[in-house]
């Protein structure tokens, strides 16, 4: 529930049935991973999501969903050497097309234009639908 209400921008809603969930089960991978993700997406209390994430990833490591929520947490934090480590290894085993997508995000902001293209490219071909996916694609820019 946590995340679905996270997707559709009911952000009280969402908070509470992650902290519901985590109450019954404090060790869910999943859980923590997806909590830590969407207070991610809105930069908020990044440092809690990284203690999240970090847990995530401890409790079920070489998962790329979690893998993803932890480099996405660094990628907010603005610690993109952290981030490269957890979303390449994320993009390497990925078959989410945003996964793939906030990994060539990160690859653009290195400067690493060509590569941030051929992400973005290979996310369209999972079947991204991002609203800034194409403009990205075309213009070669970074759209957040």
């Amino acid at each position: 529930m946590g995340k679905i209400h996270a997707e559709l921008g009911a952000d009280v809603v969402s908070d509470r049935a992650f902290e519901s969930a985590l109450k019954l089960n404090p060790n869910n991978a999943k859980t923590l991973a997806f909590y830590a993700y969407a207070l991610a997406q809105r930069s908020e209390n990044l440092e809690q999501a990284k203690k999240m994430a970090t847990e995530a990833n401890r409790l079920q490591p070489n998962q790329a969903t979690v893998e993803h929520a932890l480099g996405w947490v660094y990628y907010k934090l603005n610690d993109l050497k952290n981030s490269k480590i957890w979303l390449e290894k994320a993009a390497n085993n990925a078959i989410e097309a945003a996964v793939v997508e906030h990994y060539g995000d990160l690859l653009f902001r290195l400067g690493q234009t060509e590569e941030a293209l051929s992400q973005w490219q290979r996310a369209k071909t999972l079947g991204g639908k991002s609203e800034l996916l194409n403009k990205k694609i075309v213009e070669r820019k970074l759209y957040e």
